[in-house]
């Protein structure tokens, strides 16, 4: 089979076959074209064959050692091709861990090489790509990423070694804190001496943990404090 005489010195697509035969009866038996790769040692592995039916020799005598000339007409392989990329996203920091992102598609104009195709991710530790599913997925939890963009780039490779890049962005936000209960009111009596729970507000994040404090401006000479309330989360 690695004989020059019937290998391929470039990489491409089969566009026919020429086969001749005669005084032979046509479509009676099944001939089956076939182009094989080597792996590793003398392993081969079958890229792909086309059939046809042609004749009957059932009747003929075995000889060795005789000739047939066959020929394959092989057309350039073509690139393949992202079909959902550059694309892009966003989420936020409070995204948790397995997120799917997106499933990337890729295709091929020449159909026999779009289920041989080959995709992977540049890595990025905090991205988890499958290359046998296509999905990418968050590998861990953003909660101390800040506002930030990851910029993914993917490559697809045909069998010929042809291939395509493309990028995915992902846009990561970190949301402000929110309080829950204010603007709000409270009465307080003008003889209190001792400290005193005024209000107990309410703040959220959707990753992170908060603090509250009174804001720039607040005269220092008020006698009021902000502070976490002992064995709670309130303020």
């Amino acid at each position: 089979m690695a004989d020059p005489d019937f290998t391929f010195d470039c990489c491409g697509v089969i566009e026919s076959w020429q086969a001749n035969f005669d005084n032979v009866q046509p479509n009676t038996r099944t001939l089956y074209f076939q182009v094989w790769r080597p792996t590793t040692g003398s392993d081969f592995r079958l890229v792909g064959q086309n059939s046809v039916s042609v004749l009957d020799w059932s009747g003929a005598i075995v000889e060795d050692e005789r000739t047939y000339g066959i020929r394959a007409d092989l057309n350039p392989n073509n690139d393949p091709s992202f079909t959902n990329l550059p694309g892009s996203t966003s989420i936020t920091n409070a995204a948790a861990a397995s997120t799917n992102l997106v499933t990337i598609t890729v295709t091929d104009t020449d159909s026999y090489d779009v289920d041989t195709l080959d995709v992977t991710m540049t890595t990025n530790v905090r991205y988890s790509f499958d290359t046998t599913t296509k999905i990418l997925t968050t590998a861990s939890s953003f909660t101390n990423v800040g506002s930030t963009q990851d910029k993914l780039v993917f490559r697809v490779v045909d069998q010929c070694d042809n291939t395509a890049s493309a990028t995915f962005t992902v846009t990561i936000t970190n949301d402000p804190p929110e309080i829950q209960n204010l603007p709000a009111a409270e009465s307080l009596s003008e003889d209190v001496t001792a400290e005193t729970l005024i209000f107990t507000i309410t703040a959220t994040d959707s990753a992170n943990d908060v603090t509250c404090s009174l804001a720039t401006g607040v005269s220092a000479t008020l006698p009021f404090l902000v502070k976490q309330i002992p064995s709670s989360t309130g303020m």
